[in-house]
């Protein structure tokens, strides 16, 4: 058993910031892939996933209960490696791309939450995203991406503890908004 990400890992000492893009209304959250991931092991797959929710994790610790174990785990005498391993233990049963749609779901919503509002993107708050599925819709996104936001909120609740999901989940709006988008997919 092989503990860590494989040796070609990126390895995040400190998350990277999402930049402002000062020619659009647009805030660029960084990809964290490498050049021709496509022949990429499933492995190494999903250790880059894993640094996606690692600089989630690590951009709002406060907002889901495994934020508290980052923070405990990042005082470790390898932080990098107590991080990689906790999460690695988390997310043992989830595949590399559900981790990685899950995670690419919710930076894209991080990414217009800064763009748009002064306050943390997480934890969730169900006028808010109701907000961000109205703007999805506005802007014609693709006719799964709300219901796709949905179940990375859920994924984010049910293996972080993210807070703030259970009044999403509760929202008629919400799931109905969603709904409305997915049901304009072309078959």
């Amino acid at each position: 058993l092989v503990r860590g990400p494989p040796p070609l890992m990126p390895r995040l000492k400190r998350p990277p910031e999402p930049v402002d893009d000062a020619s659009s209304s647009r805030c660029v959250v960084p990809r964290l892939r490498l050049q021709g991931d496509d022949a990429l092991s499933e492995d190494e797959k999903k250790a880059i996933a894993i640094e996606r929710w690692r600089l989630i994790i690590q951009l709002f610790p406060a907002s889901c209960a495994v934020g508290y174990q980052v923070v405990e785990a990042e005082q470790a005498h390898d932080p990098d490696d107590a991080v990689h391993e906790l999460l690695g233990d988390i997310f043992a049963e989830k595949a590399a791309g559900t981790l990685e749609s899950r995670a690419g779901s919710l930076l894209q919503y991080i990414a217009w939450h800064r763009s748009t509002r002064a306050d943390d993107a997480l934890p969730v708050h169900e006028e808010i995203v109701y907000e961000y599925l109205k703007h999805l819709r506005k802007e014609s996104a693709a006719a799964s991406r709300g219901s796709r936001f949905l179940e990375a909120l859920n994924f984010a609740f049910g293996s972080l503890g993210l807070l703030g999901v259970v009044k999403v989940r509760q929202s008629r709006r919400c799931v109905g908004a969603a709904l409305t988008m997915f049901l304009k997919k072309v078959p």
